[in-house]
């Protein structure tokens, strides 16, 4: 028996398993990429949750803790001075996008419509 499941589906299965992790736009952004890869592939919201994290607005973690836990990959200092950024100038929305090309180098980011990235553990 297989059942096809909806981002709507996903949602309630995550906030079952306690794992609401996930704002309902990234959850549609998963569920596409997840279809891309196999359709016929078992949904297991434990593995998921393991696999990726979605940092930005309504997710549960945010894009400071993007920086707190990827900026070693691309330090605040090392994107001034490439950037040739004064203090004053610095725009971390700039930074974030920047850090985020970076990750791309070493494992898959998808960006969600809502301007959050989820992120694959790597």
């Amino acid at each position: 028996m297989k059942m096809t499941v909806d981002a709507g589906m996903m949602k309630e299965m995550f906030v079952n398993y306690d794992r609401d992790y996930y704002s309902f736009s990234g959850l549609e952004t998963l569920l596409d990429y997840y279809d891309e890869i196999d359709p016929e592939m078992e949904f297991d919201p434990i593995a998921i949750c393991c696999d990726c994290t979605e940092y930005g607005e309504n997710a549960v973690c945010s894009f400071d803790c993007l920086i707190s836990d990827y900026g070693y990959k691309y330090p605040v200092e090392e994107y001034k001075e490439d950037n040739d950024i004064e203090e004053n100038e610095f725009d971390e929305t700039e930074y974030i996008a920047a850090l985020v090309e970076r990750l791309e180098d070493e494992t898959t980011v998808l960006h969600v419509p809502n301007g959050n990235y989820i992120i694959f553990a790597f």
